[in-house]
C-alpha cells in the first residue's frame, strides 16, 4: 500500500471532516435503499465495512484535495506576482541564493523562499508606503509599455535587465540604506520581522527537508543584502564623476548611507 503522507496544520481537522462527508453518504445511501430501515447491526456492519474498504480511499481523496489546494496557493502566488512587477525585479537580484530541488538544508546562509512574504514588508516599511506605491506603479507602466511594444515577444525575464525598472530599485535602496543608522540593530530588526512573516513550510517543501524548521539567520541576510547592493558595489569609486553621479541621483546623505552599507557587508567592496 503506498504511504499517505498528510501535509498542514489542519490536516487532521479537513481528514475528520472528510471521513464524516462520506461514512455520512453511505449511511444516507443504505437507509434510502432500505425497505426496513437500518438496524443498529446494520450500522455497526456499515461502519466496519467502512473501516475495512473505505479508509485508504478516504486518505487518498484527501490527499489529492490537499494538493490541489497547494497548487492553487502557489497559482494566486505566482499571479500576485505578475501583477507586481517591482516585487519581481527586487527579488530578481538575490533569487540565485533560493535552493533547486532538494538543495536546501539547515546550513548556516540558506535562504528559502519562505521569506519573500516577510522581505516585502520590511521593504515597504523601509521605504515608506507612499513611495513604495509609487514605485510599484511606475514599474507597472513600464512593463504595460514593454508588452505593448513586443507583443507576442515579450518575456518576463527582459523586465530584469531593464535600466529604467533597475533605477527604481535602486532608488528604493537608497532611501533604505538612509535607515541603517545602526547596521546590526537594522540587521536584527529585519530577521525579526522575515522570520514573523515565513511562508507555510508546505508551500516550498519541494526545497528540501530542512524547509521545516529554516529561519533566516544573519549569513543568509547578509547574502541578500549583498544582491542587493550589488550594482552600487560595481560603480568604480576611483572616478570622482562616478561618484557625483550617485550623489545627483540620490543626494549626499543617501550616497554616504549607500558607502556605509557597502562597508558594513563587505569591506572590499566600498568602492562607491
Amino acid at each position: 500500500m503506498a504511504e499517505i503522507r498528510l501535509m498542514g496544520a489542519d490536516a487532521s481537522d479537513e481528514l475528520a471532516k472528510l471521513v464524516l462527508d462520506e461514512f455520512s453518504f453511505k449511511i444516507r445511501a443504505a437507509a434510502a435503499s432500505s425497505q426496513k430501515g437500518l438496524s443498529a447491526k446494520d450500522v455497526e456492519g456499515l461502519i466496519d465495512d467502512f473501516m475495512e474498504k473505505g479508509r485508504y480511499k478516504t486518505l487518498v481523496n484527501f490527499q489529492e484535495r490537499f494538493e490541489l489546494t497547494l497548487r492553487e496557493h502557489e497559482r494566486d502566488i505566482w499571479d500576485r506576482t505578475r501583477a507586481r512587477p517591482f516585487e519581481r525585479v527586487l527579488i530578481q537580484r538575490f533569487c540565485h541564493l533560493f535552493p533547486s530541488e532538494g538543495e536546501l538544508h539547515d546550513a548556516e546562509g540558506a535562504v528559502s523562499r519562505r521569506m519573500i512574504p516577510g522581505f516585502l514588508k520590511a521593504m515597504e516599511q523601509l521605504v515608506g508606503h507612499l513611495h513604495y506605491k509609487r514605485l510599484c506603479h511606475e514599474c507597472k507602466a513600464i512593463i504595460t509599455l514593454m508588452k505593448r511594444q513586443k507583443l507576442k515577444e515579450f518575456r518576463w525575464y527582459d523586465i530584469y535587465d531593464d535600466r529604467n525598472a533597475n533605477a527604481l530599485i535602486d532608488e528604493a535602496l537608497a532611501v533604505v540604506a538612509l535607515t541603517f543608522v545602526d547596521f546590526e540593530k537594522n540587521l536584527n530588526w529585519l530577521l525579526s520581522i522575515i522570520n514573523a512573516e515565513l511562508e507555510v513550510a508546505e508551500f516550498y517543501a519541494f526545497e528540501g527537508e530542512g524547509v521545516d524548521s529554516w529561519e533566516l539567520d544573519r549569513i543568509g541576510l547578509i547574502k541578500v543584502l549583498r544582491g542587493l547592493y550589488v550594482p552600487f558595489a560595481k560603480w568604480s569609486g576611483k572616478k570622482i564623476n562616478d561618484r557625483k553621479q550617485i550623489e545627483r541621483l540620490y543626494g549626499v546623505h543617501s550616497a554616504a548611507a549607500i558607502r556605509s552599507i557597502l562597508l558594513s557587508l563587505e569591506p572590499d567592496t566600498a568602492n562607491v
